[in-house]
């Protein structure tokens, strides 16, 4: 690694497009990146299925509610930072050794303003500077499932304000999502239920790609990982690690 800073890699993109199955593969065995040890954290290991779908049924509202989710987003953030940032040195031999932890998370807009006192910040440059003040260099990586017919570059022209889908090629991969949606839905009890309202919504995958083209088109440090409907998790899991400065 270029210095002796820890890394946390925040691996991010749509419900379904694969993050926690990367993640399983990446994690396999002793991988080291550069010598440095390579450990991981799911967003789910800071906030459960079961705590949202209680929280949800306690107030009455669906999982994709945005009403439920800023309710549950900012303490599912704490957890989840604390969780990477606990991680991020390893102690052998009574020395603290840096490492590198992936992590993921839905997080399709980094762009969103937050609120301090005295100023207004980006999520990222927010996240940025909680994890820096605990000496742990962050990047992210998004990952963008498009058909291999589509360039990131043809994204370019496409309005992201719109709810209607800007290539009729789109909906091949809005059908791949509902297929992994629902597989995992009949897997899981909890699953079906967080999963229900994406099923039904038209559209749903675009709804979320356009939050990770705006961020891409305004952070420029943010990495794609892009790739087609039938690229195998191993493939996508091994353009990550490529991708770890």
């Amino acid at each position: 690694m270029e210095n002796d800073l820890a890394k946390a890699v925040l691996v991010c993109g749509a419900p379904g497009s694969g993050k926690s199955s990367v993640l399983k593969l990446i994690l396999v065995g002793d991988l080291r990146v550069y010598g440095h040890r390579v450990v991981g954290v799911d967003n789910e290991d800071a906030f459960t299925k079961e705590m949202r779908k209680i929280v949800g049924d306690n107030v009455g509202l669906p999982n994709d509610d945005p009403r439920l989710m800023s309710k549950m987003s900012l303490a599912g953030q704490i957890f989840l930072q604390q969780m990477v940032m606990a991680s991020a040195y390893r102690y052998v031999d009574d020395q603290v050794v840096p490492q590198i932890v992936l992590f993921t998370s839905p997080s399709e807009n980094m762009t969103s303003i937050i609120k301090l006192p005295g100023k207004e910040i980006r999520l990222f440059e927010k996240m940025k500077e909680d994890f820096f003040n605990r000496q742990v260099e962050l990047s992210v990586r998004s990952l963008i499932m498009l058909p291999d017919s589509i360039t990131l570059e043809d994204t370019l022209n496409w309005d992201l304000e719109s709810a209607e889908l800007p290539d009729p090629r789109l909906s091949e991969i809005e059908i791949a999502i509902q297929k992994r949606l629902k597989k995992r839905s009949d897997e899981y009890d909890v699953q079906r239920w967080l999963d229900a309202p994406k099923t039904s919504m038209p559209n749903y995958y675009w709804s979320r790609l356009r939050m990770l083209l705006k961020t891409l088109r305004e952070i420029p440090e943010i990495e794609p990982i892009v790739f087609d409907q039938f690229t195998d998790s191993k493939t996508i899991a091994e353009k990550v690690i490529s991708s770890i400065k």
